[in-house]
């Protein structure tokens, strides 16, 4: 606690030592506030105050001290004694004081000044020290997470080729059957679903983890925003971008066409609903654009091999059995 920057301990040192050193001259000693004594006694108050707290205090300490020395009583002047001599020994013990004041009590203060910069010092040390220690914990964090994330990819490319494999089928329903696999291990997704066109809109063929509450559209025609984007002008939609956001209108998170490789034609789309947040990532997206284009392909060939064998099968039952006999 402080008065003007003045610490009260210190002032409260001050005054009780040189009430006790008076009280000891009154009472034992010759009652002149130890003139005649060297060294004075109250040199002590003024060392101990100056060495303890600093310049400030020790000033204080020796204007104190002063004030006890010549207010009490004021030795007179002695017979043959010279005026100037007189005063000279009078304030010469008050003029040590406060440059001893000054030294000391400086030494005092730059010793706090460097225990003050030490500390700091100290201080931001040990805040480095927990910043290192937070930085080395979250690396540790991060390289754990890596790990498992390198762990769960190759897993994710064993699952994705398993699924492709069951996507390149023959027949146009049995590469429907395998896209739900294909999709799982491509994207993790929460809903998707997987319209194919019919006539002039697009209708779901599979809507996989669709609930009775969820109000998703079964059908879009070719006037619908949605239809435009995907058939007409064969773009990847992302809800993270506000102009695709404003056609998906809350249906889907992600949506784009599904082109068979060998014709170049949209015949339908693949639209993920939810995912969790972490998995909508630009990796997600990247692997969105792969699973629609291998789709695409897969269903493309399926149905022109589907065409091709019933053109074959046509052409069987059409020819003449004569001509075949012949």
């Amino acid at each position: 606690m402080t008065i003007a920057g003045l610490r009260i301990t210190a002032l409260a040192e001050s005054i009780i030592l040189l009430g006790l050193l008076l009280a000891i001259d009154r009472f034992v000693g010759a009652g002149d506030q130890f003139f005649h004594v060297q060294p004075h006694p109250f040199w002590i108050v003024v060392l101990l105050v100056s060495a303890q707290y600093g310049v400030y205090e020790g000033l204080v300490a020796a204007l104190l001290a002063s004030a006890a020395l010549v207010l009490p009583s004021v030795p007179g002047l002695q017979f043959g004694e010279d005026y100037f001599d007189h005063w000279f020994k009078i304030g010469l013990n008050p003029a040590m004081w406060l440059g001893a004041a000054l030294v000391i009590g400086e030494l005092r203060s730059a010793a706090d000044r460097r225990s003050a910069q030490l500390d700091l010092r100290l201080s931001n040390a040990e805040r480095r020290e927990r910043y290192l220690a937070d930085a080395a914990e979250r690396l540790a964090l991060a390289n754990r997470a890596l790990e498992n994330r390198v762990a769960g990819q190759l897993q994710t490319v064993a699952k994705l080729y398993e699924a492709a494999k069951s996507v390149e089928r023959l027949g146009p329903g049995d590469v429907l059957l395998g896209i739900c696999g294909l999709v799982q291990a491509g994207l993790n997704p929460q809903k998707f679903s997987v319209y194919l066109l019919n006539g002039n809109s697009l209708e779901a063929v599979i809507n996989e983890g669709w609930t009775d509450t969820d109000d998703f559209r079964r059908v879009y025609d070719s006037a619908s925003p949605l239809f435009q984007a995907i058939l007409v002008h064969e773009r990847r939609l992302n809800a993270a971008l506000p102009q695709d956001a404003l056609i998906l209108e809350e249906q889907a998170l992600l949506a784009g066409p599904i082109k068979a490789a060998e014709t170049g034609q949209v015949v339908g789309m693949l639209k993920i609903e939810a995912m969790d947040s972490l998995e909508f990532n630009k990796t997600a997206i990247e692997n969105f654009r792969v699973v629609c284009e291998w789709i695409g392909s897969a269903y493309g060939r399926a149905r022109m091999f589907e065409q091709v064998s019933n053109e074959a099968a046509r052409g069987v039952h059409g020819s003449n059995p004569l001509s075949l006999a012949s």
